[in-house]
């Protein structure tokens, strides 16, 4: 079980299969919200991608009482 390990994770499969819910609910499995620290990064390859997946994960952590934030930067 690559997540019980704490091992990465490389998924592949096609569009709306639930692929981000999927590693976000497994990400978030491991927060300790008690924790004051960074805990876990998600680095996405585009601006697009991670506002979506930085949606997927407020919603699904709605009720944790943890932090998130959503850093992009790069050049035009």
């Amino acid at each position: 079980m690559p997540f019980a390990s704490g091992r990465d994770v490389i998924a592949q499969a096609q569009s709306g299969t639930g692929k981000t819910a999927t590693y976000t609910t497994g990400v978030l499995q491991r927060i300790d919200a008690e924790k004051d620290r960074l805990q876990a990064l998600i680095l996405l390859p585009t601006i697009p991608l991670a506002q979506q997946v930085d949606d997927v994960v407020n919603a699904l952590s709605l009720h944790m009482k943890i932090k998130t934030a959503l850093c992009v930067g790069g050049t035009p």
